[in-house]
């Protein structure tokens, strides 16, 4: 999720190749990097994009864990898990 963590996150030494700011999808909550050619490969959503997303669905968002994979192959994963209630 592109939050205040990865804000902090992408002024280490990983993210320069990693910035995630190209809106995609017609979504300024949906974003890519520029270098990107399937948006799928590095994807973020806003907070406001979770939000929007849950709201009028019946869910809630109730906890947030970061989430900072070992690094694989060429890229680097990084991937946070949302959990959800139902309202």
């Amino acid at each position: 999720m592109i939050d205040k963590d990865y804000h902090e996150a992408i002024h280490t030494y990983f993210w320069p190749l990693h910035v995630i700011d190209t809106p995609i999808y017609g979504s300024l909550e949906w974003r890519t990097t520029a270098k990107t050619k399937l948006p799928e490969h590095i994807i973020g959503i806003t907070e406001e994009g979770v939000r929007q997303m849950a709201e009028g669905t019946g869910i809630e968002l109730v906890r947030q864990y970061p989430g900072y994979w070992k690094k694989r192959g060429p890229e680097l994963y990084i991937q946070d898990v949302l959990i959800f209630k139902k309202a």
